[in-house]
């Protein structure tokens, strides 16, 4: 038997039924969240809303009923895994554009709203942001909120109780998470997650003195989404309070939430002690003074240029997205730091986009150990560690699978826009931004882009939310053709 069929023969289709019926109970998760819109548009009196949105959730309502009565077996293949979490994402926004579409007349740009909601990017298509609607600014936020980790600690919790789930690729977990069971973990991240919530909440409504301001913004920075209610983002806030209520509430959300239960519930020292976050309050330092430096050489006063360098720098870190600035007007050089923020990203276990900085910790401490073996007698027993544990050889894989994939999107959607005519280190820059889920534009995402790039951008953000690997096993045609297991 050759390599390929010996492959084939040790490999599973996924099984409908089993789709069928997880999506069926996701489907009813789905239409559940949509109270909040529902609520929002009954507030502010948009009825159309109000009538697109019931008639959405009547329809999935009905086929997560059927679906969920679909007999299948409870085990669940990785592959079925991949695909159910891709396919969730695919879900909620899908049912999210006709809603949407009461702001734009493009479905498509409906749709990119939509996506970048669940995704928690924050690209938009909206134009005059300011104008439009209440509820329907509040539902891209609410959009963002169970995009973040409401979708995705749920889908854990709704997927099966088993270990070895690829959950961290569903919640962002990390790998001690996975010593429990699923829907223990989702049950205690959602805590986690809820409590940052209502903390937020609370403080941003103490900054803006205004409810709908608030959630809208509690919404959007506990994701890491980036959503704003006006075109100038932070920068609309007469007092500067709101904006570093937000920027601290992102940088809190771009650690790794397993690391808050384990302080504050457990009474561990994990959240001081962790290397990842320390990494990261180092690196997002760096870049803030770096863009500081960047904007005094500018000729911008010493504070602004302080506030640009804090502001702007966290926001790219965290893949939040926010802004005090025109991102388009910045320096090349001022683009290119926040580039290297943005691919980088946040902690695992965290809203943040991004290849994450535990990889990169990892990475260089490959390189580090290589460089250490070449210093080394040739017998001599060296491991590469990181967190207090070796780094096997299992581990690196999947590492240089990830990030491989990543630069690969990233590089390929480039020549996409350049194709197009676009400008260079703009369209690198929003490709980057979609890819890492962050959301800042220098300029080049909008309305009037061409709809084959709208599409690549809407891939980018779907790729990069679910860490690429998840939407190419949707793609790859063994996933639905062979053989399939009772």
């Amino acid at each position: 038997m050759s390599g390929r069929a010996a492959d084939a023969a040790v490999m599973y289709a996924v099984r409908p039924r089993v789709i069928a019926r997880y999506l069926g109970q996701i489907g009813a998760v789905l239409v559940l969240l949509c109270a909040v819109p529902l609520a929002a548009g009954v507030v502010y009196q948009e009825f159309e809303l109000v009538r697109r949105i019931t008639l959405v959730t009547a329809l999935v309502a009905a086929l997560a009923f059927l679906l969920g009565r679909v007999a299948a077996p409870t085990d669940l293949q990785r592959n079925e895994a991949f695909v159910i979490t891709v396919l969730t994402f695919i879900l909620a926004a899908a049912m999210m554009t006709w809603p949407l579409m009461t702001a734009t007349d493009s479905a498509l740009d409906a749709l990119f709203e939509a996506v970048s909601g669940v995704t928690t990017t924050g690209l938009s298509m909206l134009t005059d942001v300011d104008s439009k609607p209440r509820a329907i600014l509040l539902a891209r936020a609410w959009l963002q909120w169970y995009g973040g980790l409401g979708i995705a600690v749920l889908s854990v919790a709704v997927l099966a109780e088993q270990r070895g789930i690829e959950a961290r690729l569903l919640d962002r977990g990390d790998e001690e998470s996975l010593a429990v069971t699923a829907r223990t973990h989702a049950r205690r991240v959602l805590q986690i997650y809820v409590c940052i919530t209502l903390v937020a909440a609370a403080a941003l409504w103490l900054a803006t003195g205004e409810g709908y301001s608030a959630l809208s913004y509690t919404f959007a920075a506990v994701s890491t989404g980036g959503f704003a209610t006006t075109d100038r983002s932070l920068a609309a806030f007469t007092t500067p309070w709101p904006a570093v209520t937000v920027t601290v509430v992102t940088f809190t959300c771009a650690i790794g939430l397993p690391l808050y239960r384990r302080t504050f519930v457990e009474g561990r020292t994990d959240l001081w002690r962790d290397v990842e976050v320390r990494t990261l309050v180092i690196v997002t330092a760096a870049v803030a003074a770096a863009i500081t430096v960047i904007m005094l050489a500018s000729g911008l006063h010493w504070r602004q240029a302080l506030q640009a360098g804090l502001f702007m720098g966290v926001s790219a870190q965290t893949t939040s997205g926010f802004s005090t600035l025109e991102v388009g007007a910045l320096p090349s050089i001022a683009l290119g730091v926040m580039l290297f923020a943005m691919l980088i990203g946040g902690c695992t276990g965290s809203t943040a986009g991004g290849i994450k900085t535990l990889r990169l910790l990892a990475m260089m401490e490959i390189v580090r150990h290589q460089l250490r073996r070449a210093c080394a007698p040739r017998r001599a027993v060296l491991q590469p560690h990181l967190r207090g544990g070796v780094i096997e050889p299992g581990d690196v894989v999947p590492m240089l699978v990830i990030s491989t994939l990543f630069i690969t999107v990233i590089g390929l959607s480039w020549l996409a826009f350049l194709a197009y005519g676009q400008p260079p280190l703009p369209s690198l820059f929003d490709v980057v931004s979609a890819t890492s889920t962050v959301g800042l534009s220098a300029g080049v995402t909008g309305p009037d882009l061409a709809a084959p790039l709208k599409v690549v951008l809407i891939f980018d953000m779907l790729a990069g939310r679910v860490e690429i690997f998840a939407l190419l096993v949707l793609l790859y045609p063994r996933t639905w053709i062979g053989q399939r297991r009772v």
